[in-house]
């Protein structure tokens, strides 16, 4: 019998979710936990590592069971993944400390220092970005300064994607492009990590994960995956996307003409293009999309729904906002 069904897990900022669609693209089972980001007085904004791989684990299992699919009858496994979060990882795979999420913006200081090496213009020109401590360098940075037992402790520097499918078996940590574009590191060109930006800010390229198109198998399931998630050991494992371009993907926006809005944590306005394109005042980002080789331009607003739970905690309600 051919495989009929796809799998996905979606590591989005506040929760997981996981679901199976069958070939035509019918969903066929959905799960989700809540999965909140551990938010300090002293501007730390983490997840917890260990949460996330559960999280997922146990949406997969649920959203099998729910569709009343025969685990062999999955064809591959993806992800999809907040971006720009970075997970600190020792030489064995572990975490090194929390994940340091997109929205903890402590790595100012040490992006105000790199902008005296590079210029904005040129740094945008390279990365597509402006040059900003959301985006992962700042992050990874601050630890550097910082923390310098943690990052000595720490082999690679890895994204949510990466973590999530290294714990479904994959061999190593492998970053798709467009993950990869929201680190702030990566040649928006050349889809390729940037030796200027890296030997700029003192960092190694073997401390980074590897780089690989959206959509290419990079592994198989592993037996304790399996036994975590329902799924069958040995099914393939296939590079995903940042939870934007994914969420471009699906809402059409993977061919010219179409703009989508995504409200989440964030609110995100996207839009296909088939080559690199720059705003000369450097207002928009262009980004690696999911669609393998292509690109995408952003308008993004950080705090959208995030604003929205920060209201609704000061004036004390509980639900939707009336």
């Amino acid at each position: 019998m051919a495989r009929s069904c796809v799998a996905a897990i979606d590591a989005g900022t506040s929760a997981i979710k996981a679901a199976l669609f069958d070939i035509g693209g019918v969903r066929k089972g959905v799960a989700s936990r809540e999965c909140p980001c551990l938010k300090r007085r002293d501007g730390r904004i983490e997840n917890d590592p260990a949460a996330l791989v559960r999280a997922a684990f146990a949406c997969m299992r649920e959203a099998l069971e729910q569709s009343r699919t025969a685990a062999r009858n999955v064809a591959a496994v993806s992800v999809s993944s907040q971006r720009a979060t970075v997970i600190g990882v020792d030489a064995g795979g572990s975490a090194v400390g929390n994940a340091v999420s997109w929205q903890d913006m402590r790595g100012s200081g040490e992006i105000r220092t790199l902008r005296r090496r590079i210029p904005d213009r040129r740094y945008y020109r390279i990365t597509g970005l402006p040059n900003n401590p959301v985006f992962s360098l700042g992050k990874i940075l601050r630890i550097k300064k910082h923390e310098p037992s943690r990052y000595r402790r720490t082999a690679r520097f890895v994204l949510v994607h990466d973590f999530l499918l290294k714990k479904l078996g994959c061999p190593e940590f492998f970053c798709d492009w467009s993950n990869a574009s929201l680190t702030g590191m990566m040649d928006i060109s050349t889809f390729r990590w940037s030796r200027e930006l890296l030997d700029l800010a003192g960092i190694d390229e073997a401390k980074l994960s590897l780089l690989v198109p959206p959509g290419k198998q990079v592994g198989t399931l592993s037996r304790y995956a399996a036994s975590r998630s329902g799924l069958l050991e040995g099914t393939p494992i296939v590079s995903g996307g940042g939870d934007q371009q994914c969420a471009g993907v699906g809402a059409g926006a993977a061919s010219p003409g179409i703009l989508e809005v995504t409200l989440g944590t964030a609110a995100v306005a996207l839009c296909y293009s088939a080559g690199k394109q720059l705003d000369p005042r450097m207002r928009v980002t262009c980004c690696a999309h999911a669609v393998p080789g292509k690109w995408e331009v952003e308008g993004l607003q950080n705090s959208a729904g995030a604003s929205l739970e920060w209201l609704k905690k000061v004036l004390g309600v509980t639900g939707f906002l009336p």
